[in-house]
């Protein structure tokens, strides 16, 4: 925020009054439907500011720096769980019971 400020855009706050502007900039970004995650998040906010920095002519709104947010990084996935084999056929029993028991109780009044 303070790098906006210095830029002197068209339509900046006056410097007295930025405390209060980044308190409505914090609730405008906190009240969206967003999980913010310190980790994930802070260098994509760094970097939106940065665009907005580099590319603003005048005083930006909260929107505009959601449109320059990059997205998250993608986190690796996790490798698919290993099985062996006696635990694979318990589970197709116990899945073939489960559907049995349902198919079972289908017809019965409740």
């Amino acid at each position: 925020m303070e790098r906006l400020r210095l830029l002197n855009l068209d339509g900046a706050p006056a410097g007295v009054a930025m405390g209060e502007v980044t308190r409505i900039w914090a609730e405008t970004l906190a009240g969206r439907n967003i999980v913010w995650d310190k980790e994930l998040d802070t260098l994509r906010l760094h970097r939106g500011f940065m665009e907005l920095a580099a590319n603003c002519d005048r005083w930006p709104s909260p929107n505009m720096l959601m449109q320059r947010l990059p997205s998250r990084p993608q986190r690796q996935a996790l490798p698919a769980p290993q099985i062996t084999e006696e635990q694979r056929q318990r589970n197709l029993r116990a899945i073939r019971c489960m559907l049995r028991d349902a198919l079972n109780l289908k017809g019965r009044p409740q």
